[in-house]
């Protein structure tokens, strides 16, 4: 099987350069420890320099990307670790615990946030026409996935509009 081993080490080779990047765009828009906002009203960054014991937060209903570092966010007891590999998603704004896990001054912990419209997400469902579920198979509104090259190019070309300000709206 090595086309299947080239083709992962392509992906793997893709989305490293694409972090990159994202570490180069977040880090150049943030200083210490700190959450920023950005002319994108539904997106803002974080930054951390070091570990930090869990600290209590309102965590809004939206995507979470960790493009440096570690973190791990305790919702219920459960505790939902996201890093580089794996984001965070939030369906309802939730009262939680974050933790900051792997941050130095040197490599701080980076990433941003996404905030996502319930008002959008509840009309794309309806118009997807989707069959509603029957049946609940938790009642979690947090969940943890996958980082991909596919998932991360449009957050990448996103922060690219934080160079081209006009193109923003």
């Amino acid at each position: 099987m090595p086309n299947q081993e080239q083709a992962e080490r392509q992906e793997a080779g893709k989305l490293d350069a694409l972090r990159e990047a994202m570490v180069d765009s977040i880090g150049r828009r943030t200083a210490g420890d700190t959450d920023s906002s950005t002319p994108i009203s539904s997106l803002s960054f974080f930054r951390r320099e070091m570990p930090m014991p869990p600290t209590i937060c309102l965590v809004a209903a939206g995507i979470v990307l960790v493009v440096q570092g570690e973190k791990q966010m305790l919702v219920g007891g459960e505790a939902y670790p996201y890093d580089i590999h794996r984001f965070l998603i939030t369906s309802l704004d939730l009262p939680a615990n974050s933790r900051i896990v792997s941050a130095s001054p040197e490599k701080p912990c980076l990433g941003l946030v996404l905030r996502l419209d319930l008002r959008i997400m509840a009309e794309l469902i309806a118009q997807g026409g989707l069959p509603l579920p029957t049946a609940r198979a938790n009642d979690r509104s947090v969940g943890i996935g996958t980082v991909t090259p596919v998932l991360v190019e449009p957050f990448k070309r996103l922060l690219d509009l934080l160079d081209e300000p006009d193109t923003i709206p």
